[in-house]
């Protein structure tokens, strides 16, 4: 009975301190807790989502004034040569190209070739490397924050190929994301820019010298044959004097007519033209920033 109760006593001594050995850690619980990345790694990033959310939004601003940037500079040479244009375009001989250029159908390109010039498909593509230069840099600093947070604490020898794996996998979800992205900015081209611009600006073009050809027709063919008509008192040179006369009669009938329209509508004209590149220059904007 005495050996029963004694070893009965340190059989239950002994039981208390299983008990409480079992609901500490265990050395590979804790080892687990330790050196693998996958807890460490979610916590780390938790703790530190304002940090990376904080430096997110400043890159984010960064790449957008850079955007404002480069996209104002590239259309300050198009705005310098509104007003050249436009001299063009109010002028007899300008009438008379541009009438060609319609016949030919060949006018958007026309207005393309003297508001944005040979050089403005070179311009435009260098604009977007610098932008899709430093959208990279920024894609490869926020990956690295992110990393330097996330493997804080974590050992790297002991987690080596754990960690290879995660950083392989986040780089090639990296190269998709990036690779659609400049794929998405880079289709658009600086001819295909301008030739779209140019298009808008050839459409207002054509309603207003359309509207200034009906007023002014029935005005010159009557001037024309007035002047024609007086013509005939050059006695037997009458065959000189008549056409000349008239042909002198139609084109200063385009002269008055060229001066008043550019009096009383190059400044609307000029406001219209300012308005459509200023529209395409923000649509170039939001879709280098989505």
């Amino acid at each position: 009975t005495i050996v029963y109760v004694v070893i009965s006593m340190i059989a239950s001594n002994n039981l208390k301190d299983l008990i409480t050995e079992n609901t500490k850690p265990s050395v590979l619980e804790k080892y687990v807790t330790k050196y693998l990345p996958d807890d460490t790694i979610k916590n780390n990033i938790s703790k530190g989502e304002s940090i990376i959310n904080k430096k997110l939004n400043e890159d984010m601003d960064d790449i957008n004034s850079q955007i404002d940037k480069e996209v104002d500079e590239l259309f300050v040479s198009i705005e310098k040569n509104v007003d050249t244009y436009l001299d063009f375009h109010y002028s007899v001989y300008g009438e008379y190209s541009e009438l060609l250029s319609l016949a030919a159908n060949d006018l958007t390109k026309d207005i393309q070739n003297k508001l944005f010039g040979a050089e403005f498909n070179q311009v435009f593509e260098d604009k977007i490397n610098k932008i899709n230069l430093s959208y990279k840099k920024k894609i490869e600093d926020h990956i690295q924050l992110i990393n330097d947070i996330g493997i804080e604490g974590v050992d790297k020898d002991l987690n080596n190929a754990s960690l290879e794996y995660m950083i392989n996998d986040i780089e090639n979800f990296r190269n998709v994301i990036l690779g659609k992205s400049l794929l998405a900015v880079t289709t658009a081209t600086g001819s295909k820019v301008a030739l779209a611009i140019s298009a808008r600006i050839a459409a207002k073009s054509i309603t207003k010298a359309t509207t200034k050809a009906a007023l002014k027709t029935a005005g010159k063919i009557s001037t024309s044959g007035t002047a024609a008509a007086a013509g005939l008192g050059c006695g037997p040179f009458f065959w000189v004097c008549s056409p000349v006369a008239a042909t002198a009669a139609w084109f200063a009938t385009d002269a008055v007519v060229a001066s008043a329209d550019e009096m009383l509508n190059r400044d609307d004209f000029k406001n219209e033209i300012m308005s459509s590149l200023n529209e395409s220059k923000n649509e170039i904007k939001n879709n280098l920033k989505r």
